[in-house]
Parts: C-alpha cells; sequence; structure tokens
C-alpha cells in the first residue's frame, strides 16, 4: 500500500497514512498530494484517481488527464503526432523509467517509441517489412517482433 507520512521524521509504517486507491507515492512523502494517480487513472495529485474511459488512456503517474487513442484508427506505418501515427498489430509494450513506451509490431515489423509528453510516436527499428538484417534504426529488418522487455537500473 503507497503511504504519506504527515509528522516528518516518522520512521516506522505505521506512522503512516494510506493513500486514496489507484494513487502511488515516493518515498519520504509527507502530505496526501504526494499520493499521485497511477498510469490508467486520472484525477487531482491526492487523489481520487478514476480510471480512464475506454478508448482513453494515461502512460504517467500524476495529474494528467486521460488522452485519446495515438493512431488514426486504421492500419499502416506512419510516424507522428497522435493524429497521424498509423499502427498495425501491436503486439508487445515495455514502459522504461522516463514514462516513454516502447511498442512491437507484428503487421508492420518493427518496435516504435511514443512520448507520452508529446504524444509522437517514432520508428526505432525494422522497416515495415520483413527480414532479417543486423543494423542500427530503420536499417534493422526484424520479422514478427511479439514482445520487448525492459531491463531497469534499480532492483
Amino acid at each position: 500500500v503507497d503511504t504519506y507520512n504527515p509528522a516528518p521524521g516518522a520512521d516506522t509504517i505505521e506512522s503512516c497514512l494510506a493513500c486514496p486507491a489507484n494513487t502511488t507515492s515516493h518515498p519520504g512523502s509527507v502530505d496526501p498530494t504526494a499520493c499521485l494517480c497511477q498510469i490508467h487513472y486520472e484525477g487531482p495529485d491526492g487523489g481520487p484517481c478514476s480510471p480512464c474511459s475506454p478508448g482513453f488512456t494515461k502512460l504517467t503517474v500524476g495529474d494528467a488527464p486521460c488522452e485519446g487513442p495515438v493512431g488514426v484508427g486504421r492500419p499502416g506505418f506512419a510516424d507522428g503526432n497522435q493524429s497521424t501515427t498509423l499502427f498495425n498489430l501491436p503486439t508487445g509494450v515495455a514502459v522504461l523509467e522516463d514514462d516513454r513506451v516502447v511498442i512491437t509490431e507484428v503487421g508492420n515489423h518493427a518496435v516504435r517509441m511514443l512520448d507520452p509528453v508529446t504524444m509522437s510516436v517514432v520508428t526505432i527499428a525494422g522497416a515495415g517489412y520483413p527480414g532479417f538484417r543486423d543494423g542500427v534504426g530503420t536499417s534493422a529488418l526484424l520479422n514478427n517482433p511479439t514482445a520487448v522487455a525492459v531491463l531497469t537500473s534499480t532492483y
């Protein structure tokens, strides 16, 4: 359970208060506004936090609003912003420590990166057609990438 402690310097979990549902806090939090809405939930800092509506999402912690889908709703292969990006069978998703999202696409034989702040998407590997070739960025050719994993620097 994520908590905050209104008495700075207290060193026991018993002196902490629980954050509202669907929120998270950072170590050392001292007031309820430090309880931030989790990914996929929206609301003010300190809660209450509600789930995003169907078809909307939020990929950052905090008081950012839920956003509409990225992409224009039809298959294709185009980098761009929230209203111009095209995806084709996205299958794997991983969130980096800085909240950027890595997405694998079977239909485009590519790995893409979504920046949740700008809601822009760029291709980081693959060229939109299948193949097997080492390379950097779009000079690498992939064949049906289905999953992605991210290593963190903290354990």
